[in-house]
């Protein structure tokens, strides 16, 4: 079996492995900008004493983390029952916007924390483009 048989039979990895790094390149890019321009990324998260430094290996770690688990989530659906990717985009969707209340709500910088609740909202948008992408490339009656 070459790299290619896997490719053509595996739409859902190729799309999830696309996602990820997606996510991460935009989001280390955001946070690239955002730190050069100086923002500071020292903020309290709600109900915390402690306060956390933010850096890229951070931002990396959980992108690839959170987008990961997403598209694991994605795949355990599917093979217990097969949900609607459209369903599964819709809520995705709103875990983004949900998750946008953490950093708006720490205390720090203000700059930060809406560049911190941008990164949540774009790494959501590309991992619903990701699970639309993979319901379109879905063989017809799969992908409702």
């Amino acid at each position: 079996m070459t790299t290619r048989d896997i490719d053509r039979r595996s739409p859902l990895l190729r799309t999830a492995g696309s996602t990820v790094l997606i996510a991460t390149v935009a989001g280390l890019a955001i946070f690239g900008i955002a730190a050069a321009a100086g923002a500071d990324f020292r903020v309290r998260p709600p109900g915390s004493d402690a306060v956390m430094d933010i850096n890229a290996v951070a931002v990396a770690v959980t992108i690839i983390l959170t987008t990961a688990l997403g598209w694991a989530v994605v795949t355990l659906a599917r093979r217990v029952g097969r949900p609607s990717l459209r369903a599964i985009g819709v809520i995705a969707a709103v875990f983004a916007v949900i998750s946008v209340a953490m950093p708006l709500g720490a205390e720090g910088d203000a700059a930060a924390r809406l560049v911190l609740a941008a990164l949540h909202l774009v790494t959501g948008a590309i991992f619903v483009a990701g699970v639309e992408l993979l319901r379109r490339r879905m063989p017809s009656g799969d992908h409702a």
